[in-house]
Formats: C-alpha cells, structure tokens, sequence
C-alpha cells in the first residue's frame, strides 16, 4: 500500500470521530468562583413588599449547577442606591433598613418600613461571585379611616363644622395588608387623591407636608358635603359641614 493510500484510509477514519466529538451547548463549563469566568447566575423573586412582617423569598438559579460540597453563601441586602446599575451591590457597608435577611435566600420586612417606597437590591454572593435583584419596599395603604381630628373616634369623626374661609385637617388612620398602622402617612396622601363631592361647599386645597398625611379643606359656602380620600387601596369619606 501507498503512503498516498495509506493517508486517505486515516483521514478516512478520523472524520467520523471528528463528527462525533462536535461540542454541544452549554460548550463552557466555567470556575464558578472566577469572577470573570462565563457562569449564568440569575435571582428570581417578588417585584415588591408592601407589608410589615411580610415574609418573601428569593430563588438562585445557575448554569451550570453549583458545586457539591460546603459551599459559603451570604445573602444581604444594600440600598438600590449603593448598587451597580445591573443590581450588583458595592462595597457599601450599610445594609438596607427596611430588610431583615433571614436563612436560605428569605427576607423579612421590618417595623422601620413605612409609606416611602424604597428599592432595594437582595443579593447572594460566594467568593468574588455576586448577583441580585431589585425589589421595591414600603408599606402599601389597604385601609383607611378618615376624621376632623386626630383623637376623633371614626363613628363619629366630623361633628363641629366650620366656617367659611376657615381650614380644616382631614387626618387619615392608614392601615397595610397586615394591619400594621403606616408610617410617615403624607407620602401614602401624596401618591393618593383628596376630592370634595361639591367644591362649591368646600374645597380641597393643594396638598403640603404634614407628617400624619392630613389634607386640607377650606370652607366655601354654607352646606353639607362629602370629602375623599383615596391611597393606595384604601379610602374613606367624611361629612363637612361649612357655616356662614
């Protein structure tokens, strides 16, 4: 046999095996713990927490799996403020405030939350691998009870009328899912909406801070109407009644 033949027979042999050995995805099985190796890692979970006390998880998934063996996973939570735009904290030391971080990926809200959204990034990291996800968290109004004074009783909330041209606070009790009282109200009132059901009889005026969220309404002309609040979920009216 010819060395020429010869060669043909080899090559002829190898090309199936050649065929056989064509890589398939996932062709890149990455160090997990290289930072700038190629390893998918992506949080899944809620987009919000609007409750006191509310529980919620999060999910890792991972391409390829993580590891067998002991494996250091931390899981936090930093302000969305101190992050990196993809959600990736910095080396901020200050954790969020308004998260507690419990075990296995598990957040709590805590009593500092209140009717300010914030955002907040959740992350798990082992080594120099991070990766996290946003979620926004406040309380959320889910009720409300409206009255002409903050030590007013709710069945009896607007008794003594005003006079025209006078100003009256109307003060919400605001309430979220778990039934925990809302702190710092005015932003739950400005995100919400105050109408009179006769603006000829009394009128809403522009919003202002107030640290409980109360509106302000302003006697027009003699009469009887109804003033609204709405936030969030919740709402509530009360009777206004304007003397000349």
């Amino acid at each position: 046999m010819t060395r020429t033949a010869r060669a043909a027979i080899t090559l002829a042999l190898m090309l199936p095996l050649a065929a056989s050995c064509t890589m398939k995805e996932p062709f890149v099985r990455a160090n997990p713990y290289d930072p700038d190796g190629i390893y998918m890692m992506s949080l899944t979970g809620p987009d919000s927490a609007h409750a006191i006390g509310e529980r919620f998880a999060v999910v890792l998934a991972t391409e390829p799996a993580l590891p067998s063996g002991d494996l250091i996973v931390h899981w936090e939570a930093y302000p969305a403020g101190d992050c990196l735009p993809d959600g990736v904290p910095t080396c901020s030391p200050v954790p969020s405030i308004v998260l507690t971080t419990a075990a296995n990926g598990e957040f709590v809200v805590n009593t500092s939350a209140s009717a300010k959204y914030l955002a907040v990034s959740v992350s798990v990291s082992f080594g120099d691998v991070v990766t996290g996800h946003q979620i926004m968290v406040g309380q959320k109004v889910m009720s409300l009870e409206l009255s002409c004074s903050p030590w007013s009783l709710p069945e009896d909330p607007c008794l003594t009328p005003i006079a025209r041209d006078s100003i009256q606070l109307i003060h919400p009790r605001m309430r979220d899912g778990a039934g925990a009282a809302v702190r710092r109200q005015h932003y739950a009132t400005l995100r919400g909406q105050v109408t009179s059901r006769d603006p000829n009889v009394a009128g809403v005026l522009p919003q202002l801070y107030h640290a409980q969220g109360a509106a302000r309404v302003i006697g027009v002309s003699p009469g009887t109407t109804w003033v609204v609040m709405r936030a969030d979920e919740g709402i509530d009216s009360v009777r206004v009644t304007v003397v000349p």
